[in-house]
């Protein structure tokens, strides 16, 4: 029996709002704003202590170490120390990338696949190498340190290395990857999501066929949007599916539509939310091919009743209300008898429009009977929800014994994080303090206690020292 366990990504002593991911509506929105890691953090841990809540398994990722100097001369910047962080002064986005906290979005993090999945049995997660933005091209290495020791100990779990960093296989992770099952199969269907097919920053034999999908603006009267480039490619989506042992019979590739591109859906969780066989997504999501009425009658014979598939039109919920509020970008949780619990940011509560829709939805199809909502404001204004925060596994009970009990999160150990948020990070952060030495200094110091926290020595060893 497999269980739902959720990777919740706590939040680091550099959470600023840098404005570094175009194509990010929120994140280009709040550039410069000044930023609360403390908050961010201790809203990262209220979303953990609701999945204790929803009775779900939680496992908590670390922030990855940052400020990272050694980046800083890897950038070309002479200097040490205080010299070092003077010359970074001067070179703002390169500090901001050095400092970046965005790892905290752990759906990023890399793809998993259950052992009963795989063709040869054992479970896999492969790490993602997001090549698409230069400041989280820096995560991979960090990254798969991280969950080797999580998950290292175990050898019916393997962790692999990221694809090669070439935009030809810029891969996002989880965030572009549903995983639809249904409690009566032993067979599971894995839909990987992608913008582009390689090296192009868009399909133009796609976009000659359908021009006015491509052209036309999202609304009549309004001038169209621009074009911001897809993140997943198809090669990288293809290829992590061969990493995995995935049978081809049972992995589907889908393409984002470029309208949903174009206002800011950068990856498949901003307009579209799966659990079990249940598949909620936008009415623009995707583009409505053969590869996508193959998967629709696939999953119709595999799952059989207890398939359900929710389109949202864009006239009921824009595709840019879409994307303000997060509405897809939640958690849905099955609480048995098929009854779904929906997790929502609180900026779901005060929309007019989502919570008719929500309204619709309950009252039609009776799979959500409860919604719940979570404040993540902090995440939100640089484009994050309930969903960037973790990374769904399914794993034996086995496995989830073998990782480390610092990194299993009880009650007790969330206490324990919010005391450490509480007393190593800044309640205000602005980007220029990126360069204040004492705040480097500080963080370095948040990160060392934070090991002892979760009883993990190793964590930072090789730049904190053993």
């Amino acid at each position: 029996m497999l269980e739902e366990v959720q990777l919740v990504g706590l939040v680091g002593p550099t959470h600023h709002y840098a404005g570094m991911s175009w194509g990010n509506v929120a994140s280009e929105r709040h550039k410069g704003s000044p930023s609360s890691p403390r908050r961010a953090a201790l809203q990262s841990v209220a979303l953990m202590r609701e999945l204790i809540s929803l009775d779900q398994h939680v496992l908590v990722m670390p922030p990855l170490y940052r400020p990272d100097l050694s980046l800083l001369e890897r950038f070309g910047l002479r200097g040490t120390g205080d010299d070092l962080l003077r010359s970074a002064a001067l070179h703002p986005d390169l500090l901001s990338m050095a400092s970046s906290a965005s790892s905290m979005w752990t759906a990023n993090a890399g793809t998993w696949a259950p052992g009963r999945d795989t063709q040869d049995g054992v479970a896999r997660l492969v790490v993602a190498n997001l090549v698409a933005k230069a400041h989280r091209s820096l995560e991979p290495p960090g990254t798969e340190a991280h969950l080797r020791a999580i998950f290292g100990d175990d050898p019916s779990v393997e962790v692999l290395s990221a694809l090669p960093s070439t935009p030809a296989f810029g891969d996002e992770g989880a965030a572009n990857h549903m995983r639809l099952a249904s409690p009566r199969s032993d067979t599971a269907l894995h839909v990987f999501v992608y913008g582009r097919l390689g090296d192009e920053p868009a399909d133009a034999a796609w976009e000659e066929r359908n021009p006015t999908l491509v052209a036309a603006p999202l609304h009549q009267g309004t001038p169209p949007l621009p074009l911001y480039p897809a993140r997943q490619s198809l090669r990288a989506s293809q290829a992590v599916a061969r990493r995995l042992h995935l049978a081809p019979e049972q992995t589907f590739f889908l393409r984002q539509h470029p309208q949903a591109i174009r206002a800011g859906v950068f990856h498949n969780d901003v307009a579209a939310i799966s659990c079990g066989a249940f598949l909620l997504h936008h009415e623009l999501a995707y583009v409505e091919d053969e590869a996508a009425s193959a998967l629709w009658e696939r999953c119709a014979a595999l799952l059989g009743e207890d398939y359900q598939r929710v389109v949202v039109p864009a006239a009921e919920v824009s595709l840019e209300e879409a994307v303000r509020t997060y509405l897809f970008n939640g958690q849905l949780f099955d609480r048995g008898g098929g009854r779904l619990v929906f997790l929502l940011p609180d900026t779901c509560r005060t929309s007019e429009a989502v919570q008719r829709c929500l309204t619709r939805i309950c009252r039609a199809h009776r799979r959500i009977t409860e919604v719940r909502y979570v404040d993540l404001h902090q995440s939100m204004r640089n484009g994050g929800g309930p969903a960037c925060l973790r990374l769904r596994l399914q794993m034996t009970a086995e496995q989830l014994q073998a990782v480390p009990q610092g990194f299993r999160m009880t009650l007790g150990s969330l206490d324990q994080l919010e005391h450490w948020a509480s007393a190593h990070l800044a309640d205000e952060l602005h980007p220029a303090d990126l360069a204040e030495p004492s705040f480097v200094a500080a963080c370095h110091r948040a990160l060392d206690a934070l090991r002892r926290v979760l009883d993990a020595p190793s964590l930072y060893a090789a730049t904190l020292g053993a």
